[in-house]
Formats: structure tokens, C-alpha cells, sequence
């Protein structure tokens, strides 16, 4: 998170990734864009293809989220002209619109460190950025699907480049596919880090849900954070379970061994039981010596296809037990009345 800085972050990386593809040869691109971690609207990139970006005054800007709302002009004079001769298909991961309320900057600009100050002036800068080109290419950004994908990469390859515009979850399903594989399947499984409504602008899991919806099978989703349930089931999935039972640092929950015991958990419904109180708590036993403590549990039942499971573990030692208790033996345990520890 100390990295973050969409005021200042650029995609001219991606762009140079380009040129060099070009100058190879290449002249047909498939971009997948999300997860930028920029709001530069695609500026970065085109630079690196020849477009420079102006101020009133005639000087060039840096291309970036902070540049944006100076610019005045795009000079493409100098573009490569190589350029006529590529076709581009850029796979998004959102539809998001270029600028506004549900634009690239305010949808998810916080994701990449953007306060509010930052997001007031980066949504201002695309507004700016959107007049300038609908001025010179004669396309309004604002009215594409897909534009604001990626910081805005979507809609500037699409004004700029004349790039074709496609959901990428479909391009990928369609690539594996992911029809055919779910053909005799009974229900879909799929997940996501947060789930929210933005999941529903055209994430993986919303393609996932829809593709499998349209063949009839029900879809469900584990999730290590979940809110807009009820935008989630409309849609429809069936049900989405978060696996992070309780508060924990997302550092935490992120580790392999974390996720996957969580996960675990999730997917066999297992539910821990933590003792209310320990009477005689025994921490050393001696010798041949007995000892015996009694833990009181919270009230609970065991269904029939389920059962507790009881582990102990000998500190700093190696030896381990574990015993099972299902509903019978539940039902065939005597009363106690009248508890009596030392």
C-alpha cells in the first residue's frame, strides 16, 4: 500500500511492451486490462506509441492521473506509424463508465490509494481528458461500455486506436471451453477475494455465474469478504460464503496455510467451539498421576451427518489425540445435575 500513487502511476509500460511487439512484427494485440493500479486513462501507454499530450501552452506533460486535467491538446503527429496496420481487442475486466460517479476514478480509485481529495481531481481530470479527445476524434468516451476499465485504458484504446471493446471473463471462457466443460455439471463453484457489486460489472465470477446460469446449473462462491448480498443472489447466485469467520488482519488471512484452513472450514461447514470455562484446569500431570478437568461448552447440536471432533495436543511435545462424538452419543450421555470439581 506504500507503493500506491494514482496521481502519478502510468501504464507507459504496457505501451513500450507494445512498441517493441510491433517492431517485431506483431499486428494483432489481445490486451487484458485490470488491476492496474493506475488512473492515467491510457495516456502512459499512448505516449509510448508517439501521442504527446499538451498544455495551453504548447508543452508536452508527463503522461499521468495528475496531468490529466492540463491537457489541452493531442499532438499525434509523431504516433508510429506502424500503427495503421494493427488491429486491438482489449479484453476488460469491468464495465465501467470513463468519468463520474460510477466512473474509473471514483468505482476504484480507493483500491489504489486515492483519498478523496485524489479522486475529485483525477474524475476532473477525465472529464478533461474526455472533452480534449471527443473534440479531435469525434468520439465520446463517456457513452462506451467498457471505457473506464483499467484506470481508462479501455476507453482511450477504443477512441484512439480503434480497439474493439469485449468483456474478458467471455473471451477467457469461451477460450477453455468453459460451456462444454460444465455440460454434465450439478452446480458450479467458483470465488473471489472481496465480493461486492462491483463483482457484478463484469468480473470473473459474474461470467462464470452468468454462463453457468444460462445452461441451468446454480453457481455458488466462497469469498473471503462478502457485502450487496442480496444484488449478489438476484443475479443469481446461489449462495456466496464468506470464508473469514471473524475479524483478522487481511495479512493474516491471506496467508496459504490461513485461506486454505479457512477455506476448509467453509467448505465442510465446520463450526469451531471455543470453551466458555475450564474447571480444575490441569496443566501438568505428574508421573503416573491422574488428573481430570471438565471444559463447559456453549449449548449446540450435532445434525445426523455431522460429528465433534475433539483434539489435544501435549505442549511443547509431540504426542496428539483426537476423539469423535456424533448425535447418538450425544443422545445417550447421562445428565448432570449437580457439577462437583476440586
Amino acid at each position: 500500500p506504500d507503493e500506491y500513487d494514482p496521481l502519478n502511476a502510468t501504464t507507459k509500460g504496457t505501451g513500450i511492451l507494445i512498441r517493441e511487439a510491433i517492431d517485431r512484427g506483431f499486428r494483432n494485440f489481445n490486451i487484458g486490462v485490470g488491476g492496474s493500479a493506475t488512473n492515467d486513462a491510457g495516456t502512459g501507454l499512448l505516449s509510448a506509441l508517439g501521442y504527446r499530450f499538451l498544455d495551453v501552452r504548447g508543452n508536452e506533460l508527463e503522461p499521468c492521473g495528475r496531468s490529466l486535467s492540463r491537457i489541452a491538446e493531442i499532438d499525434d503527429s509523431q504516433r508510429m506509424p506502424e500503427l495503421k496496420e494493427c488491429s486491438f481487442t482489449v479484453m476488460c475486466d469491468v464495465d465501467a463508465a470513463f468519468y463520474g460517479p460510477k466512473g474509473a476514478a471514483w468505482l476504484f480509485g480507493p483500491q489504489k490509494g486515492a483519498t478523496n481529495k485524489i479522486l475529485e481531481a483525477l474524475d476532473d481530470g477525465m472529464r478533461t481528458f474526455a472533452a480534449v479527445v471527443k473534440k479531435k476524434y469525434g468520439k465520446s468516451m463517456q457513452n462506451q461500455s467498457y471505457a473506464g476499465a483499467a484506470g481508462g485504458i479501455g476507453g482511450a484504446l477504443w477512441a484512439m486506436l480503434d480497439a474493439s471493446l469485449t468483456p474478458g471473463i467471455y473471451a477467457m471462457l469461451k477460450a477453455i471451453n468453459f460451456e462444454a466443460r460444465i455440460a454434465d455439471a450439478d452446480i458450479v463453484v467458483t470465488g473471489e477475494g472481496a465480493m461486492d457489486s462491483l463483482t457484478l460489472l463484469g468480473k470473473a465470477p459474474y461470467g462464470v455465474c452468468g454462463e453457468a446460469a444460462w445452461n441451468g446449473i446454480p453457481t455458488i462462491a466462497f469469498v473471503g469478504s462478502v457485502s450487496d448480498s442480496d444484488s449478489l443472489n438476484e443475479y443469481g447466485f446461489l449462495s456466496v460464503y464468506p470464508t473469514v469467520s471473524g475479524p483478522m488482519p487481511l495479512e493474516e488471512a491471506m496467508k496459504p496455510d490461513v485461506a486454505y484452513a479457512n477455506l476448509k472450514r467453509t467448505a465442510m461447514q465446520e463450526q469451531v467451539i471455543y470453551p466458555l470455562r475450564a474447571y480444575n484446569y490441569v496443566t501438568r500431570v505428574n508421573g503416573r498421576d491422574s488428573e481430570c478437568t471438565v471444559f463447559a461448552l456453549p449449548k449446540f447440536t450435532i445434525p445426523d451427518d455431522k460429528k465433534l471432533v475433539v483434539e489435544m495436543y501435549e505442549k511443547q511435545g509431540g504426542r496428539h489425540q483426537s476423539f469423535e462424538v456424533v448425535n447418538e452419543d450425544l443422545v445417550r450421555a447421562e445428565t448432570i445435575n449437580e457439577l462437583k470439581v476440586r
